[in-house]
């Protein structure tokens, strides 16, 4: 079964919440549900939730990096979807090779045969680097040991180095998974549906308005069960990374 959701299907399982399947009128708009997962929820997940984060690798090389002239410190800004830093590791051109990010010379030819792309591939120096991927956390792990004092500020995606630095860099970080994986996650669901009450017992709550048949929604019980909900899965959450928080930002 997939569990990954659009960000539609998102809005309309909300929706059905909302109206309890249509059976009440619908008072907080497409949009300002789509506002909530846009800019509330993905920002709060992102940076808390340790399931919206994935472990990968960066490559930075030194001569990509600005100068800061006042403090003669180097940077560098990292993509958007970069959340933390948990590794450094000091690197030289000659083991990147060994590392298998430059492919074994000769490894892969080009030219026109039946093959659209690849012409020849030398399956011994191949296989090599598939091996030297297959080891990629002891192969960095046998490398410079030197710590790299460095801040990133996780809302500019400023990554600054504050030592000398001579060699390039690899960046063991945290990224965020696809939007759309997050969005079928139950405690995400339950996050927005939360909030979602609480957006829409603040517009019931402004005027008072008819309904039909002389009703009057208590729009302070959806605040409450909004506010409840959306708790619950904050707590959950905090529990959750509460025993990994102290791993980031970290160097090797």
């Amino acid at each position: 079964m997939d569990n990954k959701f659009t960000l539609n299907e998102l809005v309309d399982l909300i929706q059905q919440d909302l109206t309890v399947n249509c059976a009440l009128p619908k008072v907080v708009p497409d949009e300002a549900i789509q506002r909530i997962i846009t800019q509330k929820a993905l920002r709060w997940f992102y940076r808390w939730y340790m399931n919206a984060t994935q472990r990968t690798y960066y490559y930075v090389d030194l001569i990509q990096m600005f100068r800061n002239r006042s403090t003669d410190s180097k940077f560098f800004y990292l993509p958007d979807e970069i959340e933390s830093i948990k590794w450094i590791y000091l690197v030289n051109y000659n083991e990147m090779r060994n590392l298998g990010y430059i492919l074994p010379t000769n490894a892969i030819g080009f030219g026109a045969t039946s093959q659209s792309y690849v012409a020849s591939i030398n399956v011994s120096e191949w296989a090599e680097a598939l091996t030297t991927m297959n080891n990629f956390n002891d192969a960095l792990s046998s490398y410079s040991k030197n710590t790299v004092k460095f801040h990133f500020d996780s809302n500019t995606k400023r990554f600054e180095v504050l030592t000398y630095l001579d060699k390039n860099l690899i960046l063991e970080v945290y990224a965020h998974i696809p939007p759309e994986a997050l969005f079928g996650d139950p405690i995400f669901i339950k996050w927005v549906t939360g909030s979602s009450y609480i957006e829409m017992a603040r517009v019931l709550g402004f005027d008072d308005m008819p309904q039909a048949g002389d009703v009057k929604i208590n729009y302070e019980k959806y605040y409450e069960m909004g506010e409840a909900m959306r708790k619950e899965a904050e707590e959950t959450v905090l529990k959750m990374s509460r025993s990994t928080r102290a791993f980031i930002n970290r160097t090797r």
